[in-house]
C-alpha cells in the first residue's frame, strides 16, 4: 500500500518522558545447565517414603479388618460419599483433559 498523503507533526511543550533507568544485563548469559547429582538421593527417599507409606497402610488395613471382624466398624456415611463424589470428579476432569 503506498501513502500519498504526508502530515507535519505539531510540536507541543509537553516535558519529556524520563529516562529508564540502567538495567544490569550481562553481556553474554551463561548456557542453561541440567544437574543430575542430586538424582540418586532423592531416588533414595522416594524409596523410603514409598516403604514407609506400605507399611503405614498395611497396618491401617490391619486395624480396619479387626474392627470390621468384630463389628465395631461404623463409617461415616456424609464423608464416605463427598469422597466418592471427589473421586468421581477428579476423574471426571481427567478424561476431559486426557480425552
Amino acid at each position: 500500500m503506498k501513502v500519498n498523503e504526508t502530515k507535519t507533526t505539531v510540536s507541543t511543550n509537553l516535558p519529556e518522558p524520563a529516562a529508564e533507568p540502567a538495567r544490569d544485563v550481562p553481556a553474554a548469559s551463561a548456557p542453561d545447565r541440567v544437574s543430575t547429582d542430586d538424582a540418586s538421593r532423592l531416588q533414595s527417599s522416594v524409596r523410603a517414603s514409598m516403604r514407609i507409606a506400605v507399611g503405614e497402610r498395611a497396618s491401617r488395613l490391619e486395624a480396619l479388618t479387626q474392627e470390621v471382624r468384630s463389628g465395631n466398624y461404623a463409617p461415616d456415611a456424609s464423608r464416605l460419599a463427598e469422597e466418592i463424589l471427589a473421586r468421581a470428579d477428579l476423574d471426571a476432569r481427567l478424561a476431559k483433559t486426557l480425552g
